[in-house]
């Protein structure tokens, strides 16, 4: 057998148990201990996880109150819609024209 280490090669067999006795409630005692560490650790984590999303969404709600709207929905889908380009909504159309006097002139090159 392994020879027991800290001079408890003479104890006798009540005083190993004393021992053992004493090591297991030690061990029960770290083992609270890091039960509540680890309660505290998560509750931590968990405030720190909603305080960092109420000042996301506070973040958002301020960007998008200073942000400028287009359009409100109360006008309408049918309504004329401002093109942020600066294109004309018949931009289109006048392309196709285009492209169309466009082929005319090859046409008549060839």
């Amino acid at each position: 057998m392994n020879k027991l280490s800290n001079g408890r090669e003479n104890m006798s067999k009540e005083q190993l148990m004393g021992v053992c006795d004493q090591l297991e409630q030690e061990l029960v005692g770290a083992q609270a201990v890091n039960k509540a560490y680890k309660k505290h650790l998560e509750q931590v984590i968990e405030y720190h996880s909603v305080e960092k999303y109420r000042s996301i969404v506070q973040e958002n709600r301020e960007a998008a109150a200073t942000a400028p709207l287009k359009f409100s929905i109360e006008e309408g889908y049918g309504d004329k819609i401002e093109n942020p380009y600066g294109m004309h909504s018949n931009s289109s159309s006048s392309n196709l024209s285009l492209s169309s006097k466009k082929r005319g002139i090859l046409d008549e090159k060839n």
